[in-house]
């Protein structure tokens, strides 16, 4: 049932920087983008690459799933098989899984063995290459347009938490406006 994967997990492209500040790591998109990272923060982009993972089952180790058949020889690829698990996860325990643990390994798991109670997590790395990646909290909208703020990709929505900052980094205390919204999200 692995037969025909890749070495690596697919992953899709997001146009945002990924941001390393302390213990705090998150995707940054919209206005004004420079003066935040100018304050000598860890970071990449303006492109990162997204792959969505989930818990394994008492061991807690990350998993990234490829695809999924459910008990009626169904087939879910891709993203698609990440929301088909997490919504699924309770009505098809036998339901094969197929995808990489975190060291790269390609193997084969049962839905149940799935910790589908904690969600799916995102991982970003800075090319297609890069795997695993670095885990993302969250994802920061900087700027007033609302319509801009949702971040619209596959592997990101729903996944993460999604936060606005409406006047942006134009100051030296951009960073910790950033930060402060994320501490009040709980993250």
């Amino acid at each position: 049932m692995t037969e025909g994967l890749s070495d690596k997990p697919p992953s899709v492209r997001i146009e945002a920087y990924f941001v390393e500040y302390g213990r705090y790591k998150f995707l940054l998109r919209g206005d004004g983008i420079k003066e935040c990272l100018s304050e000598g923060v860890k970071s990449f982009g303006p492109v990162v690459f997204g792959r969505c993972a989930v818990r394994m089952l008492g061991r807690g180790t990350i998993f990234f799933p490829a695809y999924a058949a459910d008990d009626y020889g169904r087939i879910h690829r891709g993203f698609e098989a990440v929301k088909w698990i997490l919504a699924s996860g309770f009505r098809y325990p036998r339901a094969d899984v197929v995808g990489w643990q975190e060291e790269g390994e390609v193997s084969s798991v049962m839905l149940r063995d799935i910790d589908v109670g904690l969600g799916a997590g995102v991982f970003v790395s800075d090319g297609e290459g890069g795997f695993p990646g670095f885990p993302v909290m969250a994802g920061v909208y900087i700027g007033k347009d609302k319509a801009l703020e949702r971040m619209e990709y596959k592997c990101v929505e729903g996944h993460i938490p999604l936060l606005g900052v409406s006047d942006g980094c134009a100051n030296e205390l951009g960073m910790g406006k950033i930060i402060r919204k994320l501490e009040r999200a709980s993250l």
